[in-house]
């Protein structure tokens, strides 16, 4: 199996930390530009691909699946162009178009 990260701060290693426990190959990653995160935990984890726009990694990469471990700011634009991929998503955050709907 192979997954792409879209985000790569502390939470990430968690993530990264199972799927590599459980064999599935992390292929690519996708950060904003210039994240100081991008090049350790590429390194880290043995990530082939790294992007500065998820949006490279749905059209360069073959992947069975996203894992999107992003701040709920960015959450909330990328949902729904994330869903129109078609890609199975793992998404860190609770899903609500934003933080006022998360009541109801």
């Amino acid at each position: 199996m192979n997954v792409g990260f879209i985000g790569c701060g502390n939470i990430a290693n968690y993530h990264a930390e199972v799927l590599k426990a459980l064999d599935i190959n992390i292929l690519a990653v996708s950060a904003r530009e210039n994240s100081p995160n991008i090049s350790s935990f590429s390194e880290k984890y043995g990530i082939q691909h790294q992007y500065t726009r998820w949006q490279e990694i749905v059209e360069n990469e073959s992947l069975d699946a996203l894992w999107v471990v992003v701040s709920w700011e960015q959450m909330d634009a990328l949902l729904i162009p994330l869903i129109e991929t078609g890609i199975p998503l793992f998404l860190e955050k609770p899903v609500a178009l934003s933080s006022e709907n998360m009541s109801q």
